[in-house]
């Protein structure tokens, strides 16, 4: 009978260990997932920090270049981007910021300001593709008829290209408003700087 008492209490001395082992193992692997998250945390508000000081020069200077060449020039597009990649790459660690309304402010942000840069982009593209396309039909229509000079086969070509002139026009027209909207999101940027420090 003594044999089966120290039997069952070494049975329970190894159940109760078990769990303990099992609940100190859940307990520290919960611990740690909670320190991963809380970097991760830190290193997403580090990038975005980073990224919105980078955005508010870079906004600067596309308007600047803008206003000196009239061109939204691609590689701010790519300056933009490469600003935030690593922003991007965390995009559902945005969940870990508990302030609801400062998540959907920073998700608003990111979310608006891509799109309006790509706009910008695709409307430079299509200048530049309209421009391409009346140099050409310039050209095609110099080489029919020698006698044209530039600026006559250049008033012939806008005649014959009536809807892309009207795009284009759209387009010289708008593109300035779209790049002076950039000093909102350069606004809106600073904003949400302050709420990070």
């Amino acid at each position: 009978m003594d044999s089966d008492m120290e039997l069952l209490g070494q049975v329970l001395a190894a159940l109760l260990g078990g769990f303990l082992a099992a609940g100190t193992g859940a307990y520290l692997q919960s611990r740690l997932e909670k320190n991963r998250l809380l970097k991760a945390k830190q290193l997403l508000i580090t990038a975005i920090k980073d990224d919105l000081e980078n955005s508010v020069e870079l906004y600067q200077r596309v308007k600047e270049d803008y206003d000196k060449s009239k061109i939204f020039w691609f590689h701010h597009l790519g300056e933009f981007n490469e600003s935030r990649t690593t922003v991007i790459r965390n995009w559902d660690y945005f969940y870990l910021i508990e302030d609801e309304k400062i998540r959907k402010r920073f998700l608003k942000y990111y979310t608006k300001s891509y799109q309006a840069m790509t706009a910008l982009q695709g409307y430079q593209q299509q200048k530049y593709g309209l421009e391409t396309k009346l140099n050409d039909t310039v050209q095609k229509l110099m080489l029919d008829d020698n006698r044209l000079t530039h600026e006559i086969a250049t008033t012939k070509a806008i005649e014959l290209m009536k809807r892309e002139n009207l795009d284009y026009a759209f387009i010289t027209e708008d593109l300035p408003k779209k790049i002076g909207d950039l000093n909102c999101f350069k606004q809106d940027a600073n904003g949400l700087l302050s709420e990070l420090k």
